[in-house]
């Protein structure tokens, strides 16, 4: 069984994904990924500070 987490998996998947899809799609896929990402961190941060929106918190 091959493991994904050899050194080429991943630029050889990114390589054949930009030939398949394009590089715009690829790029709009990742820009969709970051901003999910940041919409994820905003909701946890809401969620530990107790469900109210604070610009500095204490740590």
């Amino acid at each position: 069984m091959r493991l994904l987490a050899d050194s080429s998996s991943f630029a050889q998947v990114s390589g054949e994904l930009v030939e398949t899809v394009g590089p715009q799609a690829m790029v709009a896929f990742f820009c969709a990924i970051l901003g999910l990402s940041f919409v994820a961190f905003a909701f946890s941060r809401w969620a530990c500070l107790g469900r109210r929106w604070t610009v500095k918190a204490k740590v």
